[in-house]
């Protein structure tokens, strides 16, 4: 009788809960506008009805999430704790994200007038006196029309250089009171846009910088550009408006921070990097160097509300060589610490006009990126805070700095991305989904690497602890139930090499012949150990790197193995090492089976067999159309290479010319693998039917041309040791 009671008691409790939530979720949707909550007070609603057996623990998962949205609200000088909160000012709302805390000083409050928070990581302020100096500070830009920010494109437009990365949204053109802030197409270097990457003649600026900005190549840097660019257009429209910061940049590259004080100097890449920090360890939140377009939408903010600015004249309220009252304040002509003045200061931001220039995203001609606001140097009526100008990204300057924009996730990280920017390594075998619910399967041991994708089909990279990598594959076993992205577990043909409807008997697989006009063929039988594991995890890992000589790093005086090389070196899958070549198929089997016990590996490492290599080559082809059959991203004769070599010295060689074998990890990577056409040729467990040469060797050489020999051809090969072969490894769970 107590548990039936106990059970009324409960499911009445969730009937409160839920009405509670409805009405509260109908009340802020008529107070914030297209925010969405009266949804997702809807939503739940029905997962209340429909999980009433686990309530509490559906009710904590959901909170994080959406709950928080719907019901929190924070007060002038109080701390949004557990999630996100709103905070409510007369007709307008703005989003308080975790560990933030509302300004208790008066003039602060106000979103009309600039609300200021605090970046308190969830402390209580005890002392508002102290405040200013003790916490980062962020001010709230509403928009009132987010469609004004940006232009949709369906088919999308790509962005400057080769990468073949496209964008489908953009900057719009604005007027800014007589400041036209014209843009064009990104691609188009013939004036200004974004969102762009600046590549100059084809190798300057980001195409050699990226990495200086946690990039793995010139296209890794295009797609997370676009990305963001995305997300912060999202985040505004789903909630109004995005944050910056109160001041020029201050602190250092390594600790950056948003309090007054002596203002950051250095490139636009470092300031890149410095911007990106304030968010790292807050999952609510990403910051980034401010977008050109968010710089017009704070003009719009400070000329139509709070003090209401001309836009035209920034000689009243900002930092110029020719200020006037009340601006022309003792020091003003000379460039100061940032938030000097509060005369230079407007709607609670200061120095947007003079000062410094500050860098923003916007890109402009190809080869430089936007300056916004002008500096001290400047009239304030011709170097307006509207003001647009443009510089090389290498380039510093003492009046030069940046302001980092913070906007609220319009969704949540998935648990992939947790995992990544956590950093930690597991402790057990791992399940972790990406953004649109793609699973992940990480061995004991393992990390999210800090340069891998959050996109499953972009390539999730994991790594042990002393470094070596691998890439998840998902796959399925032939006649499984499965998900639409996995690739189907078989082996294919590409290239001239000929998939035949001739059934092995003794392999129980399908001969490959070797060309239309060659009876040999290549056979193998999908190995058992695979067939389990790809049954039971959905998936397998395949080294990102051919597999290299742990005594042979790239350091200067180290050349790359030869035939009298031992073949007894244990193996490493990093970046930089000479290729594992010089060894017989049979120790290159030794090597890799004893890695996973020298590693400590809970998973098994194994030679790469057809299947594998075949199923990697098609996952590749979800994201790079025809790999299997035409590779240029490797080191073939027929394309230019520009890579480090073993002495660790930068190397250009022209396409037409051979560079030879090269370290692991200098080429262009696909899906976050690299070298699987051109390098060296790398051993399979595939059989061929020729005694001569029994062995499958797949992926062409530096010798070759990239269509000619590409990612997804077999050649036949002995068990001999040669320079240009040597094998790539994979990882079971």
């Amino acid at each position: 009788m107590m548990r039936e009671n106990k059970g009324i008691t409960l499911i009445a409790l969730i009937v409160i809960i839920a009405v509670i939530v409805i009405v509260s979720g109908i009340v802020i949707a008529a107070s914030v506008s297209n925010n969405g909550i009266y949804k997702q007070s809807k939503e739940i609603q029905n997962l209340f009805e429909e999980t009433a057996g686990s309530v509490d623990e559906k009710f904590d998962e959901y909170y994080d999430e959406s709950y928080s949205e719907i019901l929190g609200t924070v007060q002038k000088g109080e701390t949004a704790k557990r999630g996100n909160r709103y905070y409510n000012d007369g007709d307008y709302t703005a989003v308080i994200p975790k560990g933030f805390t509302v300004s208790g000083i008066d003039g602060e409050d106000s979103i009309e007038n600039g609300l200021v928070i605090y970046q308190t990581n969830g402390e209580e302020v005890t002392n508002w006196n102290t405040a200013k100096t003790t916490y980062n500070q962020w001010v709230w830009i509403p928009v009132d029309n987010p469609e004004d920010m940006y232009v949709y494109s369906e088919e999308g437009i790509a962005l400057s250089g080769d990468t073949g990365v496209k964008t489908n949204y953009y900057s719009k053109s604005v007027q800014l009171g007589n400041e036209n802030i014209s843009r064009l197409l990104p691609g188009d270097t013939n004036g200004y846009s974004e969102p762009d990457i600046v590549v100059g003649n084809g190798s300057q600026y980001d195409a050699v910088n990226y990495s200086t900005v946690g990039f793995t190549s010139l296209e890794d840097m295009a797609k997370s550009l676009t990305k963001d660019y995305k997300e912060m257009i999202d985040s505004v429209k789903k909630y109004g408006g995005f944050y910056i910061g109160r001041y020029e940049l201050t602190g250092t590259v390594e600790n950056p921070t948003e309090k007054s004080g002596t203002v950051i100097k250095t490139n636009w890449y470092n300031f890149y990097k410095a911007c990106k920090k304030f968010g790292q360890n807050n999952e609510k939140i990403e910051t980034r160097i401010m977008w050109s377009n968010q710089w017009d939408e704070i003009c719009k903010f400070i000329s139509t509300k709070g003090d209401k600015v001309d836009l035209d004249d920034s000689r009243t309220y900002g930092n110029y060589r020719d200020s006037i009252t009340p601006a022309n304040v003792e020091g003003y002509g000379s460039a100061q610490i940032t938030g000097y003045s509060n005369k230079w200061c407007t709607n609670n931001i200061y120095d947007l006009a003079g000062n410094c220039f500050e860098w923003v995203q916007g890109v402009a001609y190809g080869t430089r990126r936007n300056l916004r606001g002008c500096d001290v140097g400047y009239s304030g009526l011709e170097g307006k805070v509207s003001k647009r100008g443009c510089n090389f990204t290498t380039n510093t300057n003492v009046h030069w700095s940046t302001r980092p924009t913070m906007y609220i996730r319009a969704e949540q990280k998935s648990s992939l991305e947790k995992l990544k920017d956590a950093g930690t390594y597991t402790t057990k075998k791992t399940t972790v989904k990406d953004s649109s619910g793609k699973t992940v399967k990480i061995p004991s041991g393992f990390k999210i690497a800090s340069d891998s994708a959050t996109d499953v089909m972009e390539g999730v990279v994991i790594e042990d602890t002393n470094g070596n990598q691998f890439v998840w594959i998902p796959s399925y076993i032939t006649g499984e139930q499965h998900e639409d992205h996995q690739i189907e577990y078989k082996r294919a043909s590409f290239s001239w090499n000929v998939m035949t409807d001739t059934l092995n008997s003794s392999t129980n697989s399908y001969q490959i012949n070797y060309n239309s006009s060659n009876g040999n063929y290549f056979t193998e039988a999908l190995p058992e150990d695979e067939k389990i594991s790809i049954k039971n995890n959905g998936g397998f890992y395949i080294g990102r790197y051919e597999t290299g000589d742990s005594t042979i790093p790239t350091s200067s005086g180290n050349s790359l193995r030869t035939n009298s090389s031992s073949q007894t070196n244990a193996v490493v899958i990093k970046k930089g090492y000479a290729p594992y070549n010089f060894i017989t198929r049979t120790n290159a089997i030794a090597r890799t089976e004893e890695m996973d016990t020298q590693q400590g590996y809970s998973a098994t490492t194994k030679i790469c067999s057809s299947y594998a290599w075949d199923t990697a080559i098609n996952f590749i082809q979800n994201k790079v159309e025809n790999y299997g059959n035409s590779s240029p991203q490797g080191n073939y004769e027929n394309v230019t290479k520009k890579y480090i070599d073993i002495t660790g010295t930068n190397q250009t060689v022209a396409s037409g010319t051979q560079a030879g074998v090269i370290p692991t990890g200098q080429t262009t990577p696909v899906c976050n693998i690299y070298d699987m056409g051109g390098n060296i040729w790398e051993l399979t467990t595939e059989m061929y039917s020729n005694n001569g040469n029994p062995y499958s060797i797949r992926g062409g050489r530096f010798v070759d041309g990239y269509s000619n020999w590409p990612a997804g051809i077999r050649n036949t090969y002995n068990d001999g040791t040669y320079d240009n072969i040597g094998f790539r490894i994979t990882l079971f769970l």
